[in-house]
């Protein structure tokens, strides 16, 4: 399991997974869930019970998987095509199978046929004495015919035979002779939410007894549901570290204050492969080293850091940052005044929109700032685990606020465990610039929004006691905004 926010490489790293499982002779089979399904109603249709638009959902998935298996047949897969005909058309069979349920009549139809003839016959005989023959013919039958008529009337479900399904799926991964079958799903949290958990369940059912099948997930961690749980006897779905391990959070993974030394690094080779992959394209002379690329696009290391912490983790919002940068730059290299500048900048053009569009979300960083940047005086807050919100959720999603660290202490509360946020490294910049611009401008020195940013530092929160007393209390928020309340 994969979980990071758009932006992150998920999609990047699933496909260099799929790659280069090609690449040493396995079989894979990349799935976008965005383009399962040829009719996107069904499985928005709220008349369709849970269950059958899940059902409809995994035939969908699964048909995509029986022609990439056919694919890597088609291309050389294996040597004896001829051997997986069986297989293969019994797994078409498990997962096409239509019933029929409403009621069902039977009627016996009972045909009878009388058949009757009749004939007279006169025959004249002339030889040596006439003579006249006569004679007469009366024939008949009766058949009775009894045929049964079977009925049904209702309504067709669609219906997947598991036992068959996983028979016909080992007997082909069998006769693949591959070390290993990797079925890759990207964009998970594009299925409806309350759908997730019925297709997590079936797709268990289906892959998860077979040890040569690897699968991987792509996925948001708070748009993605993977278990339905009814009762202690009544879970639906998959249960992360129990059925699947949920290993890699790319979120964390890149942050600078989490690992400084890690995120330099990547971000130094992530801006030199792609440098080096435009310069190849326009035919211009090729960097020999990330080094380079750093020592001629930035003034100093404090910059690049300056750059990394911008990103906030974020390689898209990176590329963006430093787009904009080399324009403020033109010719020159970057320094501090033009990251900062450049990280409003981008958040202006990019997320500030979520937020105005976005009424419960404005007033919601607006509390977060009350309650943080000014009365604590820190750019961070601390969110109880378990106390999850929907809306403090769509703030992580667009990428307003970040999760730092989790389980961290609070040292008013020492036993309960919090969520680290902090704020977005442009909101805080946007945040600080306008409570600093005049209300009154001499517009002949022409002081703008973007002159100001360039100066506000953005604070490193290394120092836990800035931050441990900042606990976010969202019923005070419900409690001054009524109608948000869920």
């Amino acid at each position: 399991m994969i979980f990071g926010r758009r932006g992150t490489g998920k999609t990047h790293a699933l496909r260099y997974l799929y790659a280069t499982r090609g690449d040493v002779g396995d079989c894979s089979i990349f799935i976008d869930m965005r383009n399962i399904g040829s009719d996107g109603s069904i499985y928005n249709d709220q008349n369709l019970p849970v269950t059958e638009r899940a059902t409809r959902l995994l035939i969908d998935t699964l048909a995509f998987i029986q022609d990439g298996l056919l694919d890597f047949i088609i291309n050389g897969g294996v040597s004896d095509i001829n051997s997986l005909s069986g297989p293969i058309d019994r797994l078409g069979n498990a997962i096409s199978n239509v019933r029929v349920t409403g009621n069902v009549s039977v009627k016996e139809i009972v045909t009878e046929t009388d058949k009757k003839s009749k004939g007279l016959g006169i025959q004249l005989l002339f030889g040596g004495r006439p003579k006249v023959d006569a004679h007469a013919k009366q024939e008949g039958s009766k058949t009775l015919e009894s045929a049964l008529s079977r009925e049904s009337t209702g309504a067709e479900t669609v219906a997947i035979r598991f036992p068959q399904l996983s028979s016909s799926l080992r007997d082909i991964v069998n006769a693949l002779a591959v070390r290993r079958v990797w079925i890759i799903m990207d964009e998970w949290s594009a299925i409806p939410v309350e759908l997730q958990p019925f297709l997590a369940d079936m797709l268990k059912r289906a892959f998860f007894n077979i040890p040569q099948i690897t699968v991987k997930i792509g996925a948001i961690e708070h748009r993605t549901k993977f278990l339905l749980d009814s009762g202690p006897d009544n879970a639906i779905g998959l249960e992360l570290t129990s059925d699947i391990r949920s290993n890699v959070r790319l979120d964390d993974y890149l942050i600078f204050e989490n690992n400084d030394d890690a995120s330099i690094r990547f971000f130094k080779e992530f801006l030199f492969r792609h440098v080096k992959s435009y310069c190849r394209e326009k035919g211009l002379p090729e960097p020999d080293s990330s080094d380079e690329v750093y020592r001629k696009s930035f003034n100093q290391k404090n910059s690049f850091e300056e750059f990394v912490k911008a990103a906030e983790g974020v390689p898209r919002d990176a590329l963006h940052i430093a787009s904009i940068c080399a324009q403020k730059s033109l010719a020159g290299t970057i320094d501090i005044p033009k990251v900062r500048a450049s990280g409003h900048r981008y958040y202006q053009e990019d997320k500030s929109s979520q937020v105005e569009e976005n009424p419960v979300l404005r007033d919601l960083l607006q509390f977060v700032v009350d309650n943080s940047i000014r009365s604590k005086k820190t750019n961070a807050f601390l969110l109880e685990v378990g106390k999850r919100d929907r809306n403090v959720d769509l703030l992580f999603d667009r990428r307003l606020v970040h999760i730092r660290q989790r389980n961290v202490s609070s040292r008013d509360n020492p036993g309960a465990r919090y969520l680290h946020y902090k704020i977005d490294y442009g909101c805080y910049v946007d945040l600080i610039a306008t409570k600093q611009m005049p209300l009154e401008q001499d517009f002949s020195k022409a002081i703008t929004l973007e002159d100001i940013a360039e100066n506000v530092e953005v604070p490193m929160e290394n120092d836990a006691r800035s931050y441990r007393r900042s606990i976010l209390d969202l019923s005070q928020f419900y409690s001054a905004h009524p109608e948000y309340a869920a």
